[in-house]
């Protein structure tokens, strides 16, 4: 096995405190808001071509100051699929132009670890092809943010890989279930009702998306149908929304479509 070292780049509004001016400097983006950690979700390309789904905490940290991460990942292929999991510490730097970056350093091999809830959650998308051992070589990793939360993939000299959000994380809340009824909107994007706390969400574009709007088209027998749906899902910010109490929602792991008994 070899070793992940990532390398991130990371958007930070920094802020002083007047009666204690000696204090280090917290990082907004990573700040827990009464949690310890912040975690971030999206997919990252490797040299090879092949894609990573990533979930990353962070733990609060100060510039100069090494503070703690967590890294989950699965590999998917036709060919085969693999997990990496791992643990360690990272140093927040900063960079031109009001970047900063966070360095991940010595990010662990990857290795199955049955009894966690990242590989439980996703072992029915791994049956699809045989599992494979975590050969990887030694990659460094570098994303750029506004601090909106989002980590964008970029080369060595932070030049974006892709002008899309193909390769991007976006900083997640913890995972919950939804219950109720989602339909497909005259412009063509997905709503959801919530039928157990009465909630309307919009739909963001990630997660199992493209999957829910192909059932969707098989299910609905008339426009802007309601379609049941059970699943697993996280929020993200509203990137439309400046004010950021608006959340949308992203629907991560599909349980049953189409049945509302």
């Amino acid at each position: 096995m070899k070793t992940f070292c990532f390398v991130l780049a990371v958007g930070l509004c920094l802020f002083s405190c007047s009666n204690k001016p000696d204090e280090p400097l917290l990082l907004p983006v990573v700040e827990s808001h009464g949690q310890e950690w912040a975690t971030f979700e999206g997919k990252v390309r490797l040299p090879n071509g092949e894609v990573l789904d990533v979930e990353l905490s962070l733990r609060e940290g100060s510039p100069g100051v090494e503070s703690a991460y967590k890294l989950n990942g699965i590999l998917l292929s036709n060919q085969h699929s693999s997990i990496v999991q791992g643990k360690g510490l990272y140093e927040a730097s900063q960079l031109n132009d009001g970047m900063f970056g966070i360095r991940l350093m010595g990010a662990a091999t990857g290795h199955l670890v049955s009894s966690e809830g990242f590989f439980t959650r996703n072992i029915d998308r791994m049956r699809n092809a045989p599992f494979a051992s975590t050969d990887y070589e030694y990659t460094d990793f570098y994303f750029v943010t506004t601090g909106d939360g989002r980590l964008t993939l970029t080369d060595e000299n932070y030049n974006l890989i892709v002008n899309d959000d193909s390769f991007t994380l976006f900083r997640r809340s913890d995972l919950f279930t939804i219950e109720g009824y989602f339909t497909l909107g005259p412009d063509c994007s997905l709503e959801f009702f919530e039928r157990n706390t009465f909630k309307n969400w919009q739909v963001a574009r990630l997660g199992v998306y493209r999957d829910l709007e192909d059932k969707y088209v098989d299910l609905a027998k008339e426009t802007w149908e309601g379609i049941y749906m059970r699943a697993v899902a996280y929020s993200v910010a509203d990137p439309s929304d400046t004010s950021g109490q608006h959340r949308n929602l992203v629907v991560k792991k599909l349980v049953t479509m189409g049945d509302n008994r």
